[in-house]
């Protein structure tokens, strides 16, 4: 099984706090079970597959237009939709982005967990 572990969102900014609360959102809002990756591995261990294994794949960007560039800003309006932040900690917050990608210090990525098993012979 394959698929993004919601809470890993990471995004370069200097206001931690807005940051985290826009991932925790991001990662409610944007996913039926944000943590189900974190429990594929018991999961299947009970499920009694043989060699069960996890491995993690973490994509970085760089580039403020980029897939994952843009998941930050929907992260964040979806944190102002959800009532976890206000339009203005929005206009604050997205305006530091701009000027963190401007600068050169911009990074962005999710990570992705690939765990699997096999069934007993």
């Amino acid at each position: 099984m394959f698929d993004r572990d919601t809470d890993s969102l990471i995004i370069a900014h200097p206001d931690r706090d807005t940051t985290r609360r826009i991932v925790a959102s991001f990662s409610d809002q944007q996913s039926m079970d944000g943590w189900l990756e974190r429990r594929l591995l018991g999961r299947l261990t009970e499920a009694e597959l043989l060699d069960v294994r996890v491995r993690a794949f973490t994509s970085i960007e760089r580039d403020a237009s980029g897939y994952f560039a843009l998941g930050a800003l929907r992260a964040a309006e979806t944190a102002v939709l959800a009532g976890v932040i206000t339009e203005e900690e929005h206009k604050r917050w997205v305006d530091a982005l701009r000027e963190e990608q401007a600068a050169g210090r911009f990074i962005v990525g999710l990570t992705h967990l690939f765990v699997w098993g096999t069934r007993p012979a």
